[in-house]
C-alpha cells in the first residue's frame, strides 16, 4: 500500500478491482504512461496527465477512504469527489510536490501492489518464457 502525506494528512492508495476496471484505468496509465516515452512532452500531453494524476488518485483512495467513494456505474458523486482531489493536488503542488514522481508511485503501487501485481508476473513470465523458446529455435 502506498501512503502519502499532502497537507498533514496520511492518504492510502490501494487499487481495488472494481474502481479500476469500471473507470478504465488500466488503458489511461498505459495511454499516460506513453506520453513522456519521447524526449520533449507536448503541452496536450502534460494536460492530459494532469487530468489524470488526480482520477488515478481517486481511484486508488476508494479502498480505504470511505468518503471518497461514489458509484461507478452512474458516477453520482464523482465530479464532487473529484473536485476534492484536485484540491488535495493543488496542496501537494503548492507544498513543492512533483506531479511525475506521484504519478510514478502510483503506477508502481497498481503493478506491484494490487490484484494486478500476479496477473502481471503471470505475463512477464510467460512473455520470458517465449522469448528464450524463440532464442533456443
Amino acid at each position: 500500500m502506498l501512503k502519502m502525506e499532502i497537507g498533514g494528512k496520511e492518504y492510502k492508495i490501494k487499487f481495488g478491482y472494481e474502481p479500476v476496471l469500471k473507470e478504465r484505468i488500466i488503458s489511461k496509465m498505459a495511454k499516460i504512461s506513453s506520453l513522456f516515452e519521447g524526449e520533449e512532452v507536448q503541452p496536450e500531453s502534460m494536460e492530459d496527465a494532469l487530468l489524470f494524476i488526480p482520477e488515478i488518485f481517486l481511484v486508488g483512495l476508494q479502498v480505504h477512504h470511505p468518503e471518497f467513494r461514489y458509484d461507478y456505474n452512474t458516477k453520482v458523486g464523482k465530479e464532487d469527489k473529484l473536485r476534492q482531489t484536485y484540491e488535495i493536488m493543488d496542496q501537494y503542488l503548492s507544498a513543492g510536490g512533483d506531479m511525475f514522481k506521484i504519478f510514478e508511485d502510483m503506477q508502481n503501487e497498481m503493478v506491484n501492489d494490487s490484484f494486478l501485481s500476479s496477473l502481471l508476473r503471470k505475463g512477464m513470465a510467460a512473455e520470458k518464457a517465449e522469448n528464450a523458446s524463440i532464442q533456443q529455435n
